[in-house]
């Protein structure tokens, strides 16, 4: 995929005090949200998706299963899965702006009471950072 790692080197090479200048910016922490919203959301759909079929993939590395016969198969390779969600993220993040344009127009909820409620035994524990 990168065929010249060195080029790359090459152009961040000094890029470090241009990114720390970046990262002091007041609207850089917006930025990285909505970019994770949009990775976020890619992936949770392209990894719902069965894997094409007619992909050929250079590398015996995969990134999903799903179950067959009550059994987990390996379904998605590595490649196809961060070529699926690079595809569908860049999707997403082009209609981000149409969310805050048509925002007077979206239904909004006041009480949620479902929200309020405290997580089912179930889940509590699960989840480690």
């Amino acid at each position: 995929m990168f065929d010249q790692p060195s080029v790359y080197t090459e152009l961040f090479t000094g890029s470090i005090e241009t990114l720390q200048t970046l990262f002091l910016q007041p609207g850089w922490r917006w930025l990285i949200l909505q970019a994770r919203l949009s990775l976020m959301l890619g992936d949770h759909h392209y990894s719902a998706q069965s894997s094409d079929k007619t992909f050929q993939p250079q590398l015996k590395l995969y990134a999903n299963t799903k179950k067959i016969n009550q059994r987990r198969q390996l379904d998605q390779s590595l490649e196809e899965h961060l070529l699926g969600v690079m595809k569908q993220s860049l999707h997403i993040a082009h209609h981000l702006p149409m969310f805050e344009s048509n925002a007077n127009q979206l239904p909004a909820t006041a009480d949620v009471r479902a929200l309020k409620r405290k997580a089912q035994l179930l889940f509590v524990g699960r989840i480690s950072l």
